[in-house]
């Protein structure tokens, strides 16, 4: 019925070949609600049919028919012409009669949304407060697992503080444990509510040590000028320095706190003279300057490289030789000097020399005995280090056999560099001896 109610009601037939097309069924009460989300309506009532062209018209499609109305059979044939005039004209017919019929049965619309309506509100609060609930859950949730967590982080970062000593006596080096910035705070807490007075000490001064010595910072070999009453300047170039990377010194500290001098081919005179200059012409600032004497050592070398020529000139020494691992080669000694600031009580500063022995014997060899020996206190802010923060027991013990292989190692490069030059000045050497004798 419906199928031929639709086919009557179009102007135009469909194509042969192709199935007529069939109109969208909408229900009648079909709104939105105040929250936009589409509701069926619940009331019986009769259906809509929606045809391209034609406006919404209400039928029954129960069993009852009307007895003028005559369904077509539906066959493959399309149907004639005055056939179809005939169907059109009963179709508006009876679709007239029922809108009339409708309209006079069908109550006028409520002014105000229906009950359903607030139903669906109060559905939809529900839900949210449902989600709601089950979100803020699992968020409790995770915070308490997170909070465990943090705890046992804690934990097992002090069990790991207070094994320092036992893993220290197995060697085994490497051991860091990071930390958030609330798991830090917890931290700090659980050490000060501590009854472990041990464990207490412990963490205030050796952990207290690793961050001072983590605000050390290099400053490679920059210049450190000096100022004069008239204006005048002068500058000097240390190997290696340290400054304070967190100084809070008023002024800020000018000066690295730290430097070294590697005396190579220099005199001692001439170290002791930078010495003293570092340290009482920055009043003091820079507070310790070391010197790695070693100008016995290059007059060793001095003697090896002499030899090493000759050789090349008569023959003695073929191109295979090498330098850097000649048995004929000889060494010397060295020597570690340390010089600290001393304020006098007119206020004078002073450079004092507080070491000076040798930890490497002419033959090469380590002694055993000696070593480089540096307080924390020479490379922190002075601020710091006159504080009582900055009393620290613990000193930078440098062994002799350290330096010495950091030395052997710099010395066979020096030596293979050396022995290059060597060479090519021996050559050039033949070449002009050769010119000059023809």
């Amino acid at each position: 019925m419906i199928n031929s109610l639709e086919q009557d009601s179009r102007p135009n037939f469909s194509k042969p070949g192709k199935e007529p097309t069939t109109p969208e069924f909408e229900t009648q009460a079909t709104q939105r609600s105040r929250s936009g989300v589409l509701t069926p309506d619940a009331t019986p009532g009769p259906q809509r049919i929606t045809s391209p062209g034609h406006k919404q018209a209400f039928v029954h499609l129960g069993s009852q028919r009307d007895p003028d109305l005559t369904t077509p059979s539906i066959s493959s044939k399309p149907p004639s012409v005055e056939e179809t005039e005939n169907n059109r004209d009963n179709l508006q017919h009876y679709t007239h009669s029922e809108i009339s019929d409708q309209a006079s049965e069908r109550p006028s619309p409520p002014l105000t949304p229906g009950p359903y309506l607030d139903q669906e509100i109060n559905y939809s609060v529900s839900v949210f407060k449902s989600i709601y609930t089950s979100v803020i859950r699992l968020l409790n949730l995770a915070k308490q697992r997170k909070s465990r967590a943090d705890d046992a982080r804690v934990q097992s970062t002090i069990d790991l503080i207070k094994s320092l000593p036992t893993i220290r006596r197995t060697r085994v080096g490497n051991l860091t444990r990071t930390l958030t910035a609330k798991q830090y705070g917890e931290l700090l807490k659980a050490i000060k509510e501590s009854e472990d007075d041990e464990f207490r000490s412990y963490f205030k001064d050796q952990l207290r040590i690793s961050n001072a010595a983590k605000t050390v910072k290099p400053s490679g070999s920059a210049d450190v000028r000096f100022p004069f009453a008239r204006g005048e300047g002068d500058s000097k170039s240390p190997d290696r320095s340290f400054r304070h990377k967190q100084c809070e010194c008023t002024p800020l500290c000018v000066y690295p706190t730290w430097l070294i001098e590697i005396g190579w081919s220099q005199e001692m005179k001439k170290l002791q003279d930078k010495a003293e200059a570092y340290i009482c012409r920055s009043n003091g600032q820079i507070r310790t300057v070391v010197a790695i004497y070693m100008r016995k050592m290059y007059l060793a070398e001095v003697k090896n490289e002499k030899r090493l020529y000759e050789g090349y000139l008569t023959g003695e020494v073929d191109e295979n030789g090498f330098y850097a691992t000649d048995e004929k080669n000889e060494t010397g000694e060295a020597s570690i000097l340390v010089w600290r600031a001393v304020v006098r009580r007119n206020g004078t500063v002073d450079a004092v020399r507080v070491q000076d022995e040798e930890f490497r014997d002419k033959n090469g060899r380590a002694i055993e005995s000696v070593s480089l020996r540096l307080p924390l206190q020479d490379f922190i802010c002075k601020r710091i280090a006159d504080s009582p923060e900055g009393k620290f027991k613990e000193s930078l013990d440098i062994s002799s056999e350290a330096l010495c292989e950091s030395i052997d190692d710099t010395l066979k490069y020096y030596r293979q560099e050396r022995g290059e030059i060597k060479k090519e000045e021996a050559e050039e050497e033949k070449k002009k001896r050769l010119q000059e004798a023809t």
